[in-house]
């Protein structure tokens, strides 16, 4: 059994160093958080802080995971009673092979909601939209739409507008 385990990793381990592909990236986005709907009618945008890890099959695919720490003003206290917290599985597409590259992609996972007085968990989704900009072999600088559902009976939506770094190894 330990052999075979050996033989699986040394395989995987091979690829991925053969290949121009196969990279890996940590990250983070800072970004205003805009409430939609409902949501938006009892809450003020806030920040919101997205930490990122990514794995690269090809030159064009990404899929990793997020978390996402996000704060939101109550309406008529003007406090920051409200918590968002995706933590999400990602897929994205990036188009073109040159240092400014366009995506798309999406989010999908659980979402943490949580204040003072409650806090529950539902399911989620968020696709995405942005460009990524390559400043050397290993940073990356990225900005994003992200456009957030929260499937709950009081359905939280919002739209993350993001800039942030990528940074490969």
């Amino acid at each position: 059994m330990k052999k075979a385990r050996l033989l699986l990793s040394g395989i995987l381990l091979t690829a991925m160093a053969g290949s121009a592909y196969g990279q890996f990236s940590a990250g983070a986005t800072i970004g205003v958080q805009v409430p939609l709907g409902d949501f938006g009618s009892s809450y003020h945008a806030g920040p919101g802080l997205n930490l990122t890890g990514r794995y690269a099959p090809t030159d064009n695919i990404r899929v990793g995971l997020n978390i996402g720490f996000n704060r939101y003003s109550d309406e008529w206290s003007g406090d920051w009673p409200v918590w968002m917290i995706p933590v999400t599985g990602l897929f994205e597409y990036h188009f073109g092979s040159k240092a400014v590259r366009p995506y798309v992609g999406g989010d999908i996972g659980i979402y943490r909601v949580q204040d003072d007085s409650y806090s529950e968990t539902h399911v989620g989704f968020a696709p995405v939209a942005g460009v990524s900009f390559r400043a050397s072999d290993i940073v990356s600088f990225l900005a994003n739409l992200k456009y957030h559902y929260v499937a709950a009976d009081y359905a939280f939506s919002w739209v993350g507008i993001n800039v942030g770094a990528s940074f490969e190894f």
